[in-house]
């Protein structure tokens, strides 16, 4: 099992987004929510990330904007993709846990 399936160890259940809700953290540029939380989400993206790091996610559901301040618990290469230039770009799965409802 691995860490982002470790339901055993959450506080709250996890709904799956599947990538398809797309959210900014300032200095690291757009993420993919695979799957959200009331206590945390699991991301991906392109750059890296270092645990413990506290950030805000920025996300636009149901046309408003909600800013979320979380702490990075985990994150990891998830795989390698091929850009046009024929250059890879390493992608990250990241867990996060929210440390508040919103940022002001």
């Amino acid at each position: 099992m691995g860490k982002e399936q470790g339901d055993s160890k959450r506080r709250y259940p996890r709904g799956v987004v599947g990538g398809k809700t797309k959210g900014r953290i300032n200095g690291i540029g757009e993420v993919s929510v695979l799957n959200l939380s009331l206590g945390g989400a699991l991301i991906e993206h392109a750059e890296v990330i270092r645990p413990d790091t506290i950030l805000e996610l920025v996300l636009t559901l149901a046309g408003r904007e909600t800013r979320l301040r979380f702490r990075v618990v985990w994150s990891a290469i998830h795989r390698a993709e091929v850009q046009p230039d024929g250059e890879q770009e390493l992608i990250f799965r990241t867990g996060l846990d929210f440390l508040g409802s919103s940022c002001p």
